[in-house]
């Protein structure tokens, strides 16, 4: 919340354009609340177990 609505707001900072968007992930469900966001563009994922994790990483990592 800090970084983007503190002191610097962050916030300030962003484009707005119809032609784009900007992807946020936040744990903190405060920061869709603030920024407005229609809910039917927020997508909210389930907490992966450490297996998940380590499965979907190895699925995605390329060989060197």
């Amino acid at each position: 919340m800090e970084l983007l609505f503190g002191t610097t707001a962050l916030c300030d900072c962003l484009p707005s354009s119809p032609q784009g968007s900007i992807v946020f992930t936040t744990r903190n469900h405060e920061v869709v609340t603030e920024l407005d966001i229609p809910r039917r563009s927020i997508i909210t994922a389930a907490k992966m177990t450490g297996a998940d994790a380590i499965e979907m990483l190895g699925t995605h990592l390329k060989e060197s």
